[in-house]
């Protein structure tokens, strides 16, 4: 899934068109996710430790690309 699909599209009143990305319940479902990484038997269920893992990466790479975003918009 590529960054746009995961950005739903708003109409703003101020600006036009702009991007709303749920940040905050992308960092709970990441600590959600790195929480039941750690458990002792987390890897005994290879294939949903991989899907898990998985999601994970993508979690921090759009929490990055948006706060690296934001944080070129705020210079």
């Amino acid at each position: 899934a590529s960054l746009e699909e995961n950005l739903p599209i708003v109409e703003s009143a101020s600006n036009g068109w702009e991007v709303i990305f749920d940040l905050a319940s992308k960092r709970v479902e990441l600590e959600t996710l790195e929480t039941q990484m750690v458990h002792v038997d987390f890897w005994n269920d290879r294939r949903q430790a991989e899907i898990v893992s998985r999601r994970v990466r993508v979690l921090k790479d759009l929490i990055e690309t948006w706060e690296s975003l934001k944080n070129q918009l705020d210079d």
